[in-house]
This record gives structure tokens, C-alpha cells and sequence, in this order.
């Protein structure tokens, strides 16, 4: 997994990127252990040439929703993420039109921009186009060259799924193509950051206390033991620390359908 930066050092800005809800998801999921197991082992078996770096990524979306591309050359590369369709609903999907609609018509992406991830999988082809405003990222569930039909399905997600098919729309026409639907706020990026942090500092085995005088204050080292047991600063350590396992461990895919 990418290298662990020591959770003791400040939190580094972010504020110049685009950062997704996806990008957010990655993050917690990048730090479970039974994920990372599973990718180095798919990595090992693709390097080896026991598996192509396609299929080792699509058993990977298949367990756990969303996966870094199997690439040994690039591993844990950030622009090199998918998430199946289905648990996604920023992921735009186009499948084959049908007859009934003859003004229907094939889409090019490799004409569209820069590509910062192309994959040829079973069930189709999974493209980022980057964006500085906001990476698109589509699902081509039917053949190349075949017309095409957007799908939004009617159901809880249909305006996130409605936003990024505009998106992608007003990009195809070389126009601005507008913030992405769930493009994270300020507020909710401090909030990951304090989050991550805690779970970094869990993961290495750092003790609440430790914790709180680094990421809080100094001062809860001079707590006697009930001062620190009845603190403030004990209860939202536990509470930074318990919501971060619980995206890490599954929570992750809420990630991917809200801010």
C-alpha cells in the first residue's frame, strides 16, 4: 500500500486538488489490512504473469467495491482507482442503445481528453478522463463502437448519477464541465484528515493519550488518571478513532454516494 506517513507530523494541505468522495474512500479502504493482503497478492500474481493486471483488478472491485488498478509498474497510483457502477453513483454508464432509438450514436473517449486510466474488462470499459475541475469516470458496458444510451437508473442516487452525466456531457463539447456532484468540501476534508490521522495512529499502535497531546494538546499529559479518564480530549479521541474503523472496515462504501 502507499508508504504511511508518520501520524505524528501535521496534516498536509490538500486544498489545490479536486478531491472526490472516491478519493476519500480510497483512503480508508488503502488502510484496512485484509484489503491490503488481497492486493498485494493480486499484485505478486500479475508480476509474476499468472494474471492480468485487468482481471486482478475486477476481482478486486467484485470483493470490495473499489480497488487501486493492479499495475506493478505504478502501484497504489492515486488517478488509478475504480469502483464498480453499482455502489459508485458518480461513475457514469452508457450501455449499447437499443434499436428503438436510431439517433443514438458511438462515443470515442480516447478522442475526449486526457486518459488517466483505461480499462478493457469483461463486462466492458472502465475510463478517468482527467478534469481539472474533477476526473470523469465512465462505465462503456457495451462493445467499442457500438451506439450508446446513458443509463440513470430511478432510484435514491438518480440526481448524483444526472449531475455527472451533464459533467461529462459539457466535457465531450470542450466546455467547462462544472464541479463534480460529490466534490468534498473544506469541512469535510479537515474532517477526513483528523480521521485518517487517528487511524494511522491506531493502525501503528499509538495509545489514546498519545494521541490526544499530539493531535489535540499538550496538556492532557498532565491529566491524573480520572481527569483524563472523565477529559473531553479521551472522548473525541474515541470517537475520531471508532468512526475511522468503521469506514475503514465497510463504512468506506457510504463514502461513495455522499460528501
Amino acid at each position: 500500500m502507499p508508504t504511511a506517513r508518520d501520524w505524528r507530523d501535521p496534516v498536509v494541505g490538500d486544498e489545490g486538488a479536486a478531491l472526490q468522495s472516491c478519493d476519500i474512500a480510497i483512503g480508508y479502504l488503502s488502510r484496512n489490512p485484509r484489503y491490503c493482503r488481497d492486493y498485494d497478492t493480486a499484485l505478486e500474481a500479475v508480476g509474476r504473469g499468472d494474471n492480468s493486471a485487468e482481471a486482478a483488478t475486477e476481482a478486486l472491485i467484485e470483493t470490495w467495491g473499489l480497488s487501486f488498478v493492479v499495475a506493478p509498474a505504478k502501484p497504489y497510483d492515486p488517478q488509478a482507482v475504480i469502483a464498480r457502477p453499482d455502489v459508485a453513483p458518480a461513475n457514469v454508464v452508457l450501455i449499447e442503445a437499443p434499436a428503438t432509438l436510431p439517433e443514438a450514436c458511438p462515443i470515442n473517449l480516447n478522442e475526449a481528453g486526457t486518459i488517466s486510466t483505461q480499462l478493457n474488462l469483461s463486462c466492458g470499459s472502465y475510463t478517468v478522463l482527467a478534469d481539472p475541475q474533477g476526473d470523469h469516470h465512465v462505465w462503456q458496458l457495451a462493445p467499442p463502437g457500438r451506439p450508446l444510451a446513458l443509463v440513470i437508473p430511478n432510484g435514491p442516487y438518480r440526481g448524483i448519477r444526472l449531475a455527472a452525466a451533464q459533467r461529462l456531457h459539457r466535457h465531450l463539447r470542450g466546455v467547462l464541465s462544472g464541479l463534480p456532484p460529490l466534490l468534498l468540501s473544506d469541512k469535510a476534508r479537515e474532517h477526513h484528515r483528523w480521521l485518517l490521522r487517528a487511524l494511522d495512529a491506531r493502525l501503528a499502535g499509538a495509545k489514546p493519550r498519545e494521541m490526544a497531546a499530539i493531535m489535540i494538546g499538550e496538556h492532557v499529559r498532565g491529566f491524573n488518571a480520572a481527569e483524563w479518564c472523565d477529559s473531553r480530549e479521551r472522548r473525541k479521541i474515541s470517537r475520531w478513532s471508532a468512526a475511522a474503523t468503521k469506514l475503514m472496515t465497510g463504512g468506506y462504501l457510504r463514502l461513495l454516494c455522499e460528501r
